[in-house]
């Protein structure tokens, strides 16, 4: 039996394949669900944070996570690999590869397991929209301060990977979607 932080960074690799998929079906507006995918996230967690060995004898029961996990995981990717044959046979298959190469292969992109962190000075009016904003990879801040003044918003930044938005709801929107995609690049 492969040791637990190996098949845990295996499904994490799944995940994260399947994650991409599904960002593919909602910006081509295929419909898929996702909710197996958060399952996936949340019992991903648990296998990382918890202490006991997802692998022991004591775990071997039918309801272990690791097994809830990997019908989770089976389950989601039926669903959104049936769906990515609406984007057509080739995008179908490259997705079929993908999903096959990480379920084989240990990846070295693992999921980011971040502290959760409270924001003093979070404005309460109910016309001003704020939203915090993690980044994958840090983004220039000059780059982020053009967003902002382009929207009219005041951007705040914790460090290179955490901001926090305010302003009109329906700007601050458009700026997060405007740096969320640059950090993508």
């Amino acid at each position: 039996m492969r040791a637990p932080n190996e098949l845990v960074a295996r499904h994490e690799g799944t995940w994260l394949v399947l994650v991409k998929l599904f960002e593919e079906l909602v910006e081509h507006g295929v419909v898929a669900g996702a909710s197996d995918l958060r399952d996936s996230k949340a019992l991903l967690h648990l296998l990382r944070t918890t202490p006991s060995d997802p692998c022991s004898p004591s775990m071997n029961e039918p309801e272990n996570p690791l097994t809830v996990l990997e019908r989770s995981l089976e389950r989601a990717e039926r669903e959104l690999i049936s769906a990515s044959l609406k984007l057509g046979d080739a995008r179908s298959k490259y997705w079929i590869e993908r999903v096959s190469n990480a379920e084989l292969e240990n990846t070295e992109q693992l999921m980011a397991y971040g502290e959760s962190r409270f924001h003093h000075g979070v404005p309460r009016n109910p016309r001003t929209g704020w939203a915090r904003l993690t980044l994958h990879q840090p983004v220039g801040e000059g780059r982020v301060q053009d967003v902002a003044e382009q929207f009219g918003v005041l951007v705040e930044f914790e460090d290179d990977l955490h901001l926090i938005f305010e302003g009109d709801p329906s700007l601050v929107k458009k700026a997060l979607a405007d740096v969320y995609f640059i950090s993508r690049l």
